[in-house]
């Protein structure tokens, strides 16, 4: 039987610690070389934050334009919305973008609200993906 390892061709990238998000905020970007998926995991705390989400990528990691909803897996613009209610929510968005950044702009409309953002990158071009530990 094949061994079921995903830690090895995982690379985990933290864009934006647990913060909390009163203005439009722009998260870290990701580095997709080497990578051909993302998946950004948002996770919402304690919130009354209104606000859209909108996936960016860019080919220099300076100048930064949104996503077609083709480039998306399990999103689209009109699902990335926040509403105040979200408290204790998680919600995962994927990338198949083929750009070399990528980032996710948080767009505030009203409120504030407790966020952080983790990047999963897959599907890489080589294996194992590099050791990840605290140590």
């Amino acid at each position: 039987m094949r061994e079921q390892d995903q830690v090895h061709d995982l690379t985990i990238a933290q864009m934006l610690a647990p913060v909390s998000v009163g203005a439009n905020t722009n998260t870290s970007a990701v580095d997709m070389l080497g990578y051909s998926a993302l998946t950004m995991v948002v996770e919402v705390g304690v919130t009354t934050l209104v606000a859209t989400m909108k996936v960016q990528d860019s080919d220099d990691g300076i100048t930064f334009a949104d996503v077609a909803d083709a480039a998306l897996i399990g999103a689209t613009e009109a699902n990335l919305t926040l509403a105040a209610d979200d408290d204790g929510k998680v919600a995962r968005i994927g990338y198949i973008g083929g750009k070399r950044y990528a980032r996710l702009a948080i767009a505030r409309s009203a409120g504030s609200g407790i966020l952080s953002v983790i990047g999963i990158q897959g599907c890489p071009r080589h294996a194992p993906t590099p050791e990840q530990h605290f140590a």
